[in-house]
């Protein structure tokens, strides 16, 4: 672990929670690479070398140190974006943080970068330059639409987390949905990679429940998701 002076700081900080989904809870750091690999394949993941440089595949995209609770305090003690504590029930508290700063110029590639870091930790990242900060967690709108739909909820990958708690609380949000227009569904049970919160028959499954279905689709969903909005930040 390293722990830097302020002097240090460049670039940009991202919050690390823990998740229910972590094999072991005892390295944060590890946890937090085997989630990447695990989410992503793993020619796609970050790949955080030994000698302190982050690459994508085999290009360098910068440099990098993990850095725990401890020292990102002592350097920011008064930063009204330091939090430790998870904005819903389905991620964990902050368990330490990655600094980065980026070295190509690219906007897609610090994009890609970006969005892998948010879905790996779903944490928090803030630009240090001027303290701006960008939340990848957050109670997100969709249309009801989105639970019968193959790529709906950004096709599956902005939902947290694949323990059960929380693919209940998903799908659960969906059913209470439906039961304002008097509609039940039977979730899909085949495997696939992408959607899994979505339906082909309603219940009961008639041309007058899918006429209601239709007429109210764009109701609002509103499910605690990964905020996907990156493009301000970087």
């Amino acid at each position: 672990m390293t722990t830097v002076t302020p002097s240090a700081w460049t670039g940009f900080l991202l919050a690390i929670r823990e998740m229910p989904s972590w094999v072991d809870k005892t390295n944060w750091v590890q946890s937090f690479i085997a989630a990447g690999e695990a989410r992503f394949d793993k020619l796609e993941a970050a790949k955080f070398d030994p000698d302190g440089q982050l690459y994508a595949g085999r290009e360098i995209h910068g440099r990098y140190q993990f850095v725990d609770v401890h020292a990102v305090q002592e350097a920011f003690p008064h930063s009204s974006w330091l939090t430790l504590e998870p904005p819903c029930p389905w991620v964990g508290r902050v368990r330490g943080f990655l600094n980065w700063e980026w070295w190509t110029p690219s906007i897609e590639a610090r994009r890609y970068d970006a969005e892998r870091f948010i879905g790996t930790s779903k944490g928090y990242i803030v630009r240090l330059r001027d303290g701006k900060v960008w939340e990848g967690v957050r109670q997100n709108e969709h249309p009801l639409a989105a639970a019968q739909q193959k790529h709906g909820f950004d096709d599956g990958v902005g939902l947290l987390d694949q323990n059960n708690a929380y693919q209940n609380y998903v799908w659960q949000t969906i059913v209470e949905k439906l039961a304002e227009l008097g509609l039940n569904a039977k979730q899909i049970t085949y495997g696939t990679s992408h959607n899994r919160f979505r339906f082909d028959e309603l219940v009961p499954n008639t041309p007058e429940a899918w006429r209601r279905f239709e007429a109210h689709k764009a109701d609002v969903l509103k499910i605690w998701s990964q905020n996907n909005d990156i493009k301000s930040l970087i």
